[in-house]
């Protein structure tokens, strides 16, 4: 039976990272359930495709997600959300992310 399933959980949350414009940042978490639960995430709540060509995401097999950019813009600025879900159940958890913008020669 379906004894051994399990809603996701999280064995390792996001994290809130301040950065500036131009860094790369890169949120990780660590997924759990069973059974293997799908991954969403989010960007003020709005969510960020997997095809996306700004946002790099992947998924390993011990259940480490992430979220990457190799570049921040000041739009990147907000709070990014992952969500787990299986017929269990689902939940999800954010990280805030705060991009500060580069005084630069030149910028009025």
């Amino acid at each position: 039976g379906g004894s051994n399933a399990t809603a996701p959980f999280f064995e390792m949350k996001l994290k809130h990272y301040k950065i500036f414009e131009g860094m790369p940042v890169t949120f990780t978490c660590r997924v759990a359930g069973n059974p293997k639960p799908k991954i969403y995430w989010f960007k003020d709540g709005k969510q960020i495709s997997p095809k996306s060509d700004h946002y790099t995401i992947q998924r390993d097999l011990d259940g480490t997600c992430s979220l990457h950019t190799t570049a921040s813009t000041l739009d990147d600025d907000g709070n990014y959300t992952i969500m787990a879900a299986n017929p269990q159940g689902r939940v999800s958890c954010t990280g805030r992310l705060m991009v500060q913008a580069v005084n630069q020669r030149g910028r009025s």
